[in-house]
């Protein structure tokens, strides 16, 4: 992503172009959290995106992208964990990270493809694996992270533009009716009910018999 804000520092680069690495030393995810990878064994990709595209579903947009590309490859329930996580159950798999760079939006992408090395998370190889008889299917040992890039622009390029959003995440939406704690960034912790994604992108939690949308937060089970 430092990258890419260079280039644009530079004006050498600008709206749809895609800067990829193999390897990240100081990957970063949200909430000041880190992104750890395996030299060669994820996808690693900053979108650079105009500000005329970018509006408050772009994270969600990325997600969907991931789910479907995710879909394709035979891994049908993938989640979104609001706002920018995708998961496999509970393990993650993929993570979002948005930064203003104006005029312009960085969208940072981290898929596993091949390994998973923090804990808790999971990979596309191992998920492929693991729904296969016998554990091994050809798909998982052949897939890498460049041959899922040009997919997930496809998929990306897809739902940049496209409407309902907020409905197709309700239908991808991890958690959904589950008991969560969000804790939100002024510090305070709501708990309630996962009830959908509303039109503009929030989180819509049930508690006191009321739904109250969430626009910024960390869920917590």
């Amino acid at each position: 992503m430092d990258v890419a804000a260079e280039l644009i520092s530079h004006g050498v680069a600008g709206g749809g172009t895609v800067v990829v690495t193999a390897h990240q030393s100081a990957g970063r995810g949200t909430h000041g959290r880190e992104w750890f990878d395996e030299p060669g064994g994820a996808l690693l990709a900053t979108m650079i995106v105009d500000d005329a595209r970018v509006d408050s579903l772009l994270p969600l947009r990325v997600g969907l992208a991931l789910c479907d590309l995710l879909e394709s490859l035979g891994i049908a329930d993938a989640r979104i964990k609001w706002p920018n996580d995708c998961m496999c159950d509970n393990a993650k798999i993929g993570g979002i990270l948005t930064r203003l760079e104006s005029p312009h939006a960085l969208i940072g992408v981290g898929l596993n493809v091949t390994s998973a090395p923090a804990a808790g998370a999971t990979s596309v190889a191992a998920e492929l694996a693991r729904r296969a008889p016998g554990g091994r299917p050809d798909s998982a040992a052949t897939i890498t992270p460049d041959a899922v890039l040009e997919p997930f622009l496809a998929a990306f390029c897809r739902r940049i533009d496209a409407t309902e959003i907020g409905r197709d995440c309700g239908a991808r939406l991890w958690g959904l009716g589950r008991t969560v704690h969000i804790e939100r960034p002024g510090g305070d912790t709501i708990t309630g009910t996962i009830a959908g994604v509303s039109g503009d992108g929030a989180l819509n939690i049930s508690r006191n018999d009321k739904e109250e949308p969430i626009y910024a937060g960390r869920i917590r089970m």
